[in-house]
Order: structure tokens, then sequence, then C-alpha cells
């Protein structure tokens, strides 16, 4: 191991830390050496193992570094994986690389050899290349050969032939199909069927046009869900068998709804494709039909244990959707709510929330073993019966989004049923999360327990704040954790029981009084979690104040740019949050609500006037001014060697380059033969036709029609009245971006060339939401109406006006 040297200035470093430092470094290189001679030699041997695939002397058809497979435990060391048909999850050989051959070495291979159906494996270490066979309670060696004190590249060629020769014979023997299936390769079997699917349904999610309007705030999010579902169908059907041979992969999903409603309940309930599903993508259908080949292959070898088995080793596809949350390690007393629970203990609850893919999970594991389901199962929240209140509450809330007017509506009228003598007023940016936990709040009963997860932003005052004394009015908080961006809770509807609140956050944990700190503010909290004890106990001891809880005397601002530019006043800023940067804009203006969150007391900060630094003059060097500082403020306040975060404070600056390198992109796919110009380009079709000049003073308007008599007006009250309809659309389109046009006179070749020209602007339209979406733009709809404005464009509601009321057929439907 690598260890530090403590340099010694004044002595010089000794002989033996010399040897030491000089054996660390030897070892470091040695350690490099290795890694570096370990990719290449794992790459030649890829190499290698592809020629011989292409010679077609071998079953291997596809050579895999290090797939990501599930398994017990992880890997050993590096390993290639020999498929014969990777989508079945048939494989024929498995080579691990480690450096020594170890006992965790074997443990490992043995494992990793059930978790892709083998009975054996091959180690290939510096001295030989073994195989090993993989039974119930043992590991032996099976075969084994050294590779020799010199080693060539012939060499070890020859000795790769001869494990891939032996290997052949052994898949023949040993593969998948002639031996019991485990339920680790089953597992995989699954797994590999959603790595698959799931970037190929989340393409068709982002593709999919549909005007800019659309239901999935998280793609990712959706595309796992939608995966998980059909996931979870197939396995239903094929254990229950009721659904027959011979369906074509086009109508796989069709013939899954059929063969849903000959399920028992509640599987059923929770299995039938909800209204405004999305369908599968064709390469997503063609992989689940492949699957479900390979599981009717296995139909008289897979029971309801070694299907639940494998369902609840897919856990690690479910966390997405439902990271590991609190939970009791046994079925609680009294009446039991779970929102969104990965696992349950014992007995289910009586009320169950939970997203339409773990929702289905839980029920389908419920039925392969036989025990009863939840009572109450619902996808929302908002579904549960509201007069309804539960002694135990356990909850995972993860949803960041930002509900729209419309789902904030529903969500406040459902706070007023969980809370009736209560209102809120939550901020617009209020994530959803923030609305589930004032409703779990409500749905607690008196002394009812409370074991939340919810994301860190709690701390966060224009989120957190009116959460927060919601807590400090009607519960004790017993336990809080911090930790991985989430915060675990631990409450209990007992608003005045004096009570300790135990803090954590993964390196400290604190003790603090209950009553002490809800009568703090919110910030307290946050430092209280987060802070190290020497800088948490400057806060306890007064020597550092909260802004939110008394603002910074406003003629101190001076005094406050010098200690925010010292190393101590970097430091802070690191842990609150602050960027030290641009601590001279914010004081010098005034700006209140960017003011640091804490700040020395203004005692502290007085003593800094006499250091000699005018307003209008650069700042001194860091290191001049922690001298000063450290002779006015003490030692304590000017000690830039405090702890300091894992984290740096920068600034939420924009990505130009980003942006502008996707816009280019983009217009380089879509505008292959440039910028249709309307109405030259349209005109090129017909010969010679009779023009007239029109001059405008800007987009003109749609006044007044009479029958077939239209009247168009633009900004500075003049008028344009015609009989013809599409010259009218041809006008509205080219008065949007230009003050003068010459259009035919011809009724027909002015609706031609109208046509043509909506019938471009649609195709493009759709192409450039869909290209936006493909690059996963941060905002795709945003993005698409301003390359459209970049491009010259009409308006877009001035395209869909003008197709629906001036083109002989609408070329936008």
């Amino acid at each position: 191991m690598v260890t530090a040297l403590l340099f010694r200035p004044e002595q010089g470093p000794t002989q033996t830390e010399i040897s030491d430092r000089t054996g660390n470094r030897r070892r470091r290189r040695q350690c490099m050496a290795d890694e570096d001679f370990l990719q290449q030699f794992r790459e030649q041997l890829v190499h290698w193992i592809e020629q011989e695939m292409e010679t077609g002397r071998i079953p291997f058809r596809r050579v895999e570094t290090g797939p990501p497979l599930l398994t017990p435990q992880p890997p050993p060391a590096e390993h290639l994986v020999l498929w014969i048909n990777r989508a079945s999850a048939m494989a024929g050989g498995l080579i691990l690389l480690p450096r020594d051959l170890a006992e965790d070495i074997l443990e490992g291979g043995a494992a990793l050899a059930e978790a892709v159906g083998l009975d054996h494996f091959a180690v290939w270490d510096r001295q030989r290349v073994s195989i090993w066979q993989r039974q119930e309670d043992d590991i032996r060696l099976q075969q084994e050969w050294p590779l020799g004190g010199k080693q060539s590249a012939s060499a070890l060629h020859r000795a790769l032939r001869s494990l891939l020769e032996r290997l052949k014979v052994l898949s023949v023997l040993q593969s998948a199909g002639n031996t019991a299936v485990s339920s680790w390769w089953l597992t995989n079997l699954l797994h590999l069927c959603l790595l698959d699917v799931t970037p190929q349904i989340e393409q068709a999610l982002r593709t999919a046009v549909d005007d800019g309007r659309r239901p999935w705030n998280d793609l990712a999010r959706a595309a796992r869900g939608k995966a998980l579902l059909v996931l979870f169908r197939l396995v239903a059907v094929i254990h229950a068998r009721v659904l027959g041979r011979g369906i074509q992969p086009e109508k796989l999903e069709r013939a899954l709804g059929y063969a849903i409603g000959q399920l028992p309940a509640p599987i059923d309930r929770h299995l039938v494709p909800a209204e405004g599903e999305p369908p599968l993508p064709e390469a997503a259908a063609v992989r689940f039909h492949h699957l479900w080949h390979r599981l009717q292959q296995l139909e008289k070898q897979i029971n309801a244990p070694l299907l639940l088995a494998a369902l609840k080793q897919l856990t690690p596809d479910l966390a997405p959707l439902a990271p590991p949350g609190p939970g009791p390690q046994n079925r609680p007393t009294g009446r039991w709510l779970a929102v969104q629970p990965l696992a349950l203990a014992g007995d289910p609850p009586d009320a169950l929330v939970a997203d339409a893919p773990l929702a289905a999970w839980h029920t389908l594991c419920a039925w392969l073993e036989q025990r009863p389901a939840a009572a109450i199962c619902v996808n929302r929240l908002e579904e549960l019966p509201p007069q309804q209140r539960y002694e135990r509450i356990t909850a995972v809330l993860t949803d960041r989004s930002v509900p729209d007017s419309r789902l904030r509506g529903n969500k406040q009228a459902q706070l007023r049923l969980s809370w009736p003598s209560r209102r809120f007023r939550l901020a617009p940016t209020a994530p959803a999360w923030s609305y589930d936990f004032i409703h779990l709040l409500g749905l607690a009963a008196p002394a009812g327990e409370l074991q939340l997860q919810l994301p860190d932003s709690l701390l966060q005052p224009t989120i957190g704040r009116p959460l927060w004394e919601l807590v400090c009015s009607e519960f004790c908080c017993r336990e809080m954790r911090l930790e991985d961006g989430n915060i675990s809770l631990r409450l209990q509807r007992i608003p005045d029981e004096e009570t300790v609140c135990q803090l954590e956050n993964g390196t400290i944990r604190r003790d603090l009084d209950w009553n002490l700190l809800r009568q703090r503010s919110l910030r307290y909290l946050a430092c209280a979690l987060d802070w190290p004890d020497p800088l948490f106990a400057m806060l306890c001891q007064n020597e550092l104040r909260l802004t939110e809880e008394a603002p910074p005397p406003a003629e101190l601002w001076r005094e406050q740019i010098l200690f925010w530019h010292s190393s101590w006043g970097r430091n802070l800023a690191a842990w609150c949050g602050f960027n030290p940067a641009r601590a001279r804009s914010v004081f010098a203006e005034g700006r209140a609500k960017d003011l640091p969150p804490v700040y020395p007391t203004p005692e502290r900060l007085q003593a800094l006037r006499n250091v000699a630094w005018q307003p209008d003059s650069e700042l001194p060097p860091a290191r001049e001014l922690d001298e000063e500082l450290a002779f006015w403020l003490g030692e304590r306040l000017a000690d830039p060697d405090l702890p300091r975060p894992n984290r740096t404070v920068r600034e939420n600056a924009p990505a130009p380059a980003r942006q502008g390198q996707l816009a280019e992109t983009i217009r380089e796919r879509i505008l292959i033969d440039g910028l249709p110009l309307f109405p030259e380009h349209y005109l090129y079709d017909h010969y010679r036709p009779a023009l007239k000049s029109w001059r405008f003073s800007g987009p003109l308007k749609e006044k007044e029609r009479f029958f077939s008599s239209i009247e168009l007006q633009g900004p500075d009250g003049e008028s344009i009245r015609t009989d013809c309809e599409p010259l009218a659309g041809c006008l509205l389109l080219a008065s949007a971006r230009r003050q003068s046009v010459e259009l035919p006179t011809d009724p027909q070749v002015a609706a031609d060339i109208l046509q043509r020209y909506l019938h471009d602007l649609a195709r493009l339209r759709r192409e450039l939401l869909r290209q936006c979406r493909l690059e996963a733009a941060a905002a795709p709809d945003r993005l698409v109406n301003r390359l459209w404005r970049e491009w010259g464009f009409p308006p877009w509601d001035l395209v869909r006006q003008v197709a629906a009321l001036f083109s002989p057929t609408n070329p936008l439907e």
C-alpha cells in the first residue's frame, strides 16, 4: 500500500524514508504496467478469438468483455464471455484473466459461470491455463497446462486455440439447455433483454412527434417502465400457459393483451395495458418475441419458485424506479401504507402505492409465492381513500419533476382532503414530491410513525421551508440521515414530545434536542447535517451567524468582501454553497437574495475596519489578507486549515458552445438542400407564370371574410383584399418574414405552391422535433422554436392557421 510521507524540512528525509519512497514509486509503476499489459493482453485475446470465429470451426459467435451481468457477488477479475447466442443467454465459455490464482477468484468464477448457465470456466493467469468444474458445493480442477517460462505471441496464440477446442467440447456437453436451469441464469436472460430493449424504447419515445405534448417527464424512466411491464406480462402468461404459439412480433403486444384477460385477479388488473401506453418499437418487439420463444423452450424446466427467485434477483433493474429506501424488517402493527417499496418483509401492507411496473412486480411475486397481495394497490397517492389514516407509513419519494398547472391544481385539491383545516402555498416551481410529502403527513394517524426517503432539496429554503414548518408544528423527528443526495426521516405524529433527534451523514453523528432544533431555521438544520464538528461548534458558540435568522448589518459590506476573499472565507463558502467570486458585487450592490447563508458576528467584522483597503481598488492577495485577518479576527476564524468539503462551488454558467454545436449539427442533418425560399423555389415548376408585386409594412392578419372575399390588414392599417383563398394564404406566409413579394395571379398556381410549401414546412418541423429529441436536448421544444425562428420560417401557429383555412387539403394532418 502506498503511504503518505511527512517531510521534515529542518532535518531532511532519512535513508529509510527515501528507500520506502523509492519502493512505493516502483510498486506504483509496476501496478500501472500490469494494468496496461492486462488491457493489451485482453484486447489481443479478443482479436484472436474473433479471428477463430470467422473460420467457423468453433460454435461461438460473439466475444464480450465484462458483460453487465447480475451475479451474487462482484466479478473477481477481468473476464471474457464467449456467446453462442447472446439473445438466448447461451454461453459456451467463460475465461477469467486474474493476475494470480486465488480462492476468491475461483468462487467468483463459479458465480459468473452460474450467471451465464455454465458448469465450467477457464482461468488464464501468469503461469498456467486451467479449466474448473462448478459443482453444488465444490469447485474442482478439470484440466490444466502450463504456459512455460518464455511466452511468445505464437505460444500464447497456440494456448488460446487449445483452450477454445476444449471449451468447444464442453459447451456442447454442458450448455444451459442440457443442465438444470439456474435462477441466476434465468435472471440474466431477462436482464439482458431489458438492457437491449430499453434504449430502443427510449429512442422511440424521444423521436415520437406529438406536436410538443408528451406525458413523460423522464424518458429514461418511462422507457424502463415500459420494458419492465412487457417483461412481467411475458413471465405471467408463460407461467399461466395462456399464450399460444405462432405469434408474429408485430402482433405480440396485442396477443399479450388478450392473454392477460385470462389471468386471475388481481394480477390481471396490474398487467393490463393502460390507456395511452406507447407501443413497442419494431426492434424491441422482435427482441421480446425472441425472449418469448426462449421461455417457451424452457417452460418444462421453469416453475414458480424459479421464476420468483429470478424476479427478486432482478431488483437492480427496478432500482431506477424505486431506489432502496426505509422499510420495516417485520410486519408493523396497525394499518400500514407503503409507497414505492422495493422490498416488502412478511405480510403485505394494507395499502400499496407504486408506479405501474413496480406494482406489477409486487403483485406478480405475490402470485408466484401464493400469498395475498396488498388489499389496496394503486399507482398514485391521489387514488387512496382520503378518509383512511395509517399507524405506519414507509415511503420513497423521488419525483423531482415540476407539475403543470392542471396537475398542480389536482394535488392542491388532494391536500384539502388530507389537511381539511389547513391551506398550503407552495412555490410554482415546487417539485411533485413536496406535494406527496405533505399529503403523506396528513395521512398519518395520531402517534403514527413515518419512515420517509426524500431528495436533499428538502434543505433548500424555497422548497423545504413550508415543509419543515409543517413537520415542526405537527410531528417530532427522531432520526434524520443525509446520504447520496437523499434524506431519510423517521417522524412520529406527537408534536410536543421532548426527544432527541439523531442526525447522520455517513461521517458524523449528532444528537440534538428536538425542541431546540424545531426553533431554529432550516439553514441551521442543513448545517447540522452537513458541517464538520469544528465548523458546527463555531455556529453553536455564536461565532458564526445565519443570515436566515439575523441578516448581517448593511454597513459592514466592505468588511464582508474582505472576509470572503480570504482563505478561510473561501473554505466556509464551499461548505455553505456561496461563490466567493461574487462577494464584491453582492455586497456592493446590496443584493439581499444573494447574500451568503452565514457570516461572522458583527463584532468580529467591525475589527476588519482597520484593514487598509479601498472599495475602488484591487483586493490584496489572499495570503496577505490571511495574515491581517489572523490578527484582527483571531486564529480560529482565520484558520484556513479546517476540513474542506468534497465539492467545489462553481457558477451555473450556460454552455453556449454546446448549444451552438448542437444547433449546427441539427442544421446539417435537416437542411441538406438548404433553406426553402418562398415563393421563388416553388415557381420553378411553372413556366413563366403571370406575377403580381405586393408590398406591406409588416406581418398581415386576416381582418374580415365575406364569402370568397378576404381582407388582410397590416400593422399600419393598410388593407389588401383578394377573392383567391390560396393567394391570401401565400400573402400571410410571405409577410411574416419579408416586406415585398411577387406571387402568381393564377389561383391554381397559387394553390399548388402554397400546398407544396406547407408540406415542406410540416416535414421540416417533424424532422426538427425528432432530431432535437434524439440529441437529448435539455428543452427540445424550446430549441425547436428557437431554431425555427433563426431559420426564418413563418411562426408555426400561423402555418397551422393557413393550413386549416386556406389550403384545399391540410398537409399538417
